[in-house]
This record gives C-alpha cells, sequence and structure tokens, in this order.
C-alpha cells in the first residue's frame, strides 16, 4: 500500500511539472505570438536596409571608378602640361559606369569626349558635395548630350585649376540597379542630405509618386501628423546613417528608407506603399508565428514523450521494487508472508485503523517434532508447504497469513465486523484442521493445530500486545490437550475440537 501511494504520488509530481512547463510554453507562445507584428515590422525593414544597401554598391562603384580614372587624368596633365585630347579622354572613360567625361578648367568646359559644340551650352556645373581630398558627386539636370537627369562626378587635379567631370543618365544607371520585389508599389530616388529629391528612377516609381518631382522629403516627413518613430529616424539621418521611417505623403502613408551614398552626402532612398508593406509583414508574422507555434508543438510533445518515459521507468522501477519487496517478504518454504513482513503488515493495518476490528489466530502444529522424527524432514517441510498453501486458500486474499517459526503461524483477519463473524472464522479454521490431510498419494497424515485467538482492539492495540494475549490463548489450549481454539477472551468463544 505505502509503494502503491509514493507510485502514485511520484506520478503526480512529475504530471504537476510536466503541466507546469506546458502551461510556460504555451504563454510563452502567446507573448511571442503578440511580438510578432514588431517583430515581423523589424525584420522586413531591416530586410529593406539590408536590400537598398546592396544597391548602392552602384554608386560605390562610379565613386571609385572615378576616383582611378581621375587619378590618370591627373598624372596625364602633369606629364604632359597641357590638355588632354579627345581621344585620351575617351580612353580614361572606357571601362567605367560612365557614359561622358568633360575636361573643365575653372568653370569653362574645354574638351569632352565627343566633341560636340554645344555641350557648353548646356551642361552648367552646380554644387558638388563630398568628403575633402575625394571625388565630388551631384546629380545634374543634363548629362551634356541630352537633357535628362544625370549622376556626375568631379576630380579634380591637384595644384591646378583643371578638374574632370564623369557622368551618367539617371536611366543607364537604373539599369545596372538589381529588380525589387515591390514591383509597382516603390519608388527609388537619390536625394540631398537635406532630404530634396535630386532624380528618380522611372523603373521604380509607384503610381503615386508625382509629388517626388522637386519635392523635399524631409520637409514632408518631418510635418506628417502620423510619424510615431521619427525622433530615433531624425537623428539617424542627420548623423548619415542607415534608417527607416513610416509617413503619410500624397494619398497613402509610406515606409520610407534612406541609405547614404558613401561620403557623398547624398541618400539612395525607398519608399514603399504602406498597405503592400503591412502586407508584406502580415505574411512574415504568419511565418513567424507558425514558426513558434511548430516549435512549440515539437517541446510540448518532446514534454509529453519524456513525461511518458518517465512515467514508465517509474512503473517499472516500482514493478520490480515490489517483486524484490515480495521477495523479501515470503517464506521460501509455505510462500506466506515470513516473521518479519507479517509482523510489519499487522502493524501497518492497526496504524491505518484504529477504529477498525480485526481477529488474530497463532497457531502451532500439534507434535510437529515427532512427524520429523517418524516419517522424515522432508515429509514434515512437505506438511507445513501444504498446510500453507490452503490455509491461504480458506481466506481473504486480503487477510494477512504468515509463518512466524517452524511450525507456528498467523492469521490476521481484517474488518471483522461483530462478535458473531469471530465466531464464524473462528469456526471456519477449525474445520479446516478437521480436514486437513497432508502427504503424498500413498501417505495421508492428519495433522491438528492449537490455535490462540485475539480480537483487536477489545484484547490489544498493538501487533507486540496482541501477539501476546494470542499467544497466552495458544498456551492454554496446548495446555488442555491440543488439537483445539482458545480465545484470550474466553467468554467470548468457548472454543472447539
Amino acid at each position: 500500500m505505502a509503494a502503491v501511494k509514493q507510485t502514485k504520488g511520484a506520478i503526480l509530481t512529475w504530471a504537476l511539472v510536466d503541466l507546469a512547463f506546458i502551461a510556460i510554453i504555451i504563454v510563452l507562445m502567446f507573448e511571442l505570438t503578440g511580438k510578432n507584428k514588431s517583430d515581423s515590422t523589424a525584420q522586413i525593414r531591416e530586410r529593406m536596409l539590408r536590400q537598398l544597401s546592396e544597391r548602392t554598391v552602384v554608386f560605390d562603384r562610379a565613386m571609385t571608378e572615378a576616383d582611378t580614372a581621375g587619378n590618370v587624368f591627373a598624372a596625364i596633365t602633369k606629364a604632359e602640361g597641357d590638355s588632354v585630347s579627345e581621344k585620351q579622354l575617351t580612353a580614361i572613360k572606357d571601362g567605367t559606369v560612365f557614359s561622358h567625361a568633360f575636361i573643365f578648367d575653372g568653370d569653362t568646359l574645354i574638351t569632352a569626349d565627343a566633341g560636340l559644340s554645344n555641350v557648353s551650352d548646356r551642361l552648367i556645373l552646380t554644387d558638388f558635395t563630398g568628403a575633402e581630398d575625394t571625388p565630388l558627386y551631384a546629380v545634374l539636370d543634363t548629362d551634356g548630350y541630352a537633357d535628362v537627369e544625370a549622376f556626375a562626378v568631379l576630380k579634380s587635379v591637384p595644384d591646378s585649376s583643371k578638374s574632370i567631370l564623369f557622368t551618367v543618365s539617371a536611366e543607364e544607371l537604373e539599369a545596372t540597379l538589381p529588380d525589387f520585389v515591390y514591383g509597382e508599389y516603390v519608388f527609388i530616388c537619390l536625394t540631398s542630405e537635406e532630404g530634396k529629391v535630386l532624380c528618380s528612377f522611372s523603373k521604380y516609381r509607384d503610381t503615386d509618386s508625382v509629388f517626388l518631382k522637386d519635392a523635399n522629403l524631409m520637409e514632408k516627413i518631418s510635418g506628417n501628423s502620423k510619424i510615431d518613430d521619427y525622433s530615433e529616424f531624425w537623428v539617424k539621418f542627420r548623423a548619415k546613417e542607415a534608417c527607416t521611417v513610416k509617413a503619410g505623403i500624397g494619398s497613402d502613408s509610406r515606409t520610407f528608407v534612406f541609405v547614404p551614398v558613401g561620403d557623398s552626402g547624398l541618400f539612395l532612398t525607398m519608399g514603399v506603399r504602406q498597405f503592400y508593406f503591412d502586407d508584406v509583414v502580415s505574411r512574415q508574422n504568419a511565418k513567424n508565428r507558425g514558426m513558434v507555434i511548430r516549435l512549440s508543438a515539437v517541446i510540448i510533445m518532446f514534454a509529453l514523450f519524456a513525461f511518458g518515459t518517465l512515467i514508465s521507468a517509474t512503473l517499472k522501477s516500482r514493478e520490480r521494487g515490489r517483486e524484490l519487496e515480495n521477495k523479501a517478504d515470503t517464506d521460501l518454504l509455505t510462500d506466506l508472508y515470513n516473521k518479519l513482513a507479517t509482523e510489519r503488515k499487522i502493524q501497518e493495518y492497526i496504524d491505518d485503523n484504529p477504529r477498525g476490528r480485526a481477529l488474530m489466530f497463532v497457531l502451532d502444529v500439534d507434535n510437529f517434532k515427532k512427524i520429523n522424527d517418524t516419517m522424515g524432514h522432508a515429509f514434515g517441510d512437505t506438511m507445513l508447504k501444504t498446510l500453507g498453501k490452503e490455509i491461504r486458500s480458506v481466506f481473504r486474499f486480503s487477510d494477512i497469513i504468515g509463518r512466524i517459526g517452524g511450525d507456528e503461524f498467523i492469521v490476521f483477519l481484517k474488518d471483522v465486523k461483530n462478535d458473531a463473524e469471530v465466531k464464524e472464522e473462528a469456526d471456519r479454521l477449525v474445520r479446516f484442521f478437521h480436514d486437513f490431510k497432508a502427504g503424498g498419494d500413498y501417505v495421508k497424515y492428519s495433522a491438528t493445530a492449537s490455535i490462540g485467538a485475539a480480537v483487536y482492539p477489545d484484547d490489544a492495540k498493538s501487533f507486540k500486545a496482541l501477539y501476546e494475549t494470542a499467544d497466552q490463548a495458544l498456551y492454554k489450549a496446548k495446555k488442555r490437550g491440543k488439537n483445539r481454539l482458545v480465545f484470550y477472551n474466553e467468554e467470548l468463544y468457548q472454543g472447539s475440537e
């Protein structure tokens, strides 16, 4: 009983631990799912920053090529002491991303890579920006040959009034930019560090970007009441760091991405229509949520598997423990309880049932020594084994029956309701010995027994005291001629032979 209680307690404990673990996983799952939208928004913004940053490689390449070509021009100028020829200028320009190259002396155009006479009428230098000792960059209204916006790089010759100008039209530049997944819902443009749109790329001009013409995005964004992350954005923008912001411009809100173009002071800027951005976020959110749910399901399944494995191992361990306990409690000859197990189990019943009622019989086989001497010890053992088997079959499985000595047995009957049942059980035991025979096919021996009986709690309230009272009754039975049952309280039962 104690082992069963311990097993149930262990299973309950681990079940509660497992349920608590699963509950924690479910709570965390809901928390993670709740954070999913903000996390998904951050993920998509980071992805847009990364994608746009990859497209600034085109401008970095242009800057590097213009710097290298400018150094070649400077070396030729210093070596020859006069202006570079158109052929030389064309050779310098070839191999770069630029379409055209021009040489200026101060503000005066002196050479172009193709000798068009009207170039100087339309190509006017404007304010260029850039870091000291590096090429300067700007967006011009013309590339020198046609009235189209152009990305321009100006490289000056040290200790000289001469400089070389490289241009590439916005259309030619945009042809080198990788495609975006946002399709018609995105625009990309170059903006100044003040936020002014310098040029936009037709391949990336959504259906509602007419406001880009000569617009200043920073003025529109800073005056927008719908911005909730403007402060952080503004700090990063002023520091010329990549940044994102959500703002309502035109007929729709957008998420804007600004990525600095090297040290030019220019930004490659992207705007994605907000409804499309939100749709991308929703899909990412669903993906993240699905991943969280799948991960939680795997963890819960693992927890249940671990719990099942643990319970199985616990039950097997308890079963092995019970088997070992039963072996330790069993008398090897009769398969009844041995002396220690009998005493323990009776005391456990007494402790657990202070208001219960039980009946104890202590019995000795009469003349057992004579049986051993005349018929041999093997026969004596056979008789005891037969006695154990048959007396076990007479009483209930829940009753405690044990061999506590050589030929001494205890029969302890639980939950005896009244005196009438006490007498009935005593008669049952007496009748048993009237009919009991032991031996083989050819030898049958009718063994009798002297029996002492005591009632719990009437006669005693512990195993030791109850055994002593029953043993006193047994002594009386032997003294009166054996083969009889005597109660400690003889008024309750007069005994029988």
